[in-house]
């Protein structure tokens, strides 16, 4: 949830809601310039548009530069998001135990989470995540839930394949 301050106030919204309600007030506004529909009456309501229009302008003026900068070091920005994405793995993986609870194996590179109850597909529908990175984001953006584990990538594909991971199958 980010916080959106307009003049008049602040409010909580989703980055999407966030940006809807952005592209909504430029394209409204926009409009109302073009047919001159703004009046002195209107003030408020043009300090919220320009509030707002100038937000979004922002936003569209950091994405260009942003683009700009990619292009002329691309391997800059894939590093960076390389590492990024690695502390975050790191943060959320030593949140949850650091090691596989079913082999014990602490190796970042081999663990990766799993949902307990195999109903990760649940969670994916819901909050509209896909898997990978998002996962992490969504763990620690949502205070490490405990339908999480961490478990080795074996272990896990064992799991979802045949129920249940051969460390634990009883003999």
């Amino acid at each position: 949830m980010a916080t959106t301050t307009l003049i008049g106030g602040s409010i909580r919204l989703s980055r999407d809601e966030e940006t809807a309600l952005l592209l909504l007030a430029s394209r409204e506004a926009a409009g109302k310039l073009r047919n001159r529909e703004f009046v002195v009456s209107d003030s408020e309501e043009q300090k919220i548009f320009w509030s707002a229009y100038g937000l979004f302008l922002r936003r569209v003026k950091n994405a260009s530069r942003h683009r700009e900068a990619y292009r002329k070091n691309p391997q800059k920005f894939n590093l960076e998001g390389r590492v990024k994405r690695l502390r975050l793995k790191k943060e959320v993986i030593e949140h949850y135990g650091g090691k596989c609870v079913c082999c014990k194996e602490e190796m970042l590179e081999f663990l990766t989470l799993d949902h307990v109850n195999g109903d990760g597909w649940k969670y994916r529908k819901e909050d509209g995540i896909s898997s990978g990175n998002r996962t992490y984001y969504w763990a620690k953006r949502n205070n490490f839930p405990d339908c999480l584990q961490v478990m080795c990538w074996n272990c896990n594909e064992a799991k979802q394949i045949y129920g249940v991971c051969p460390h634990n199958r009883t003999k």
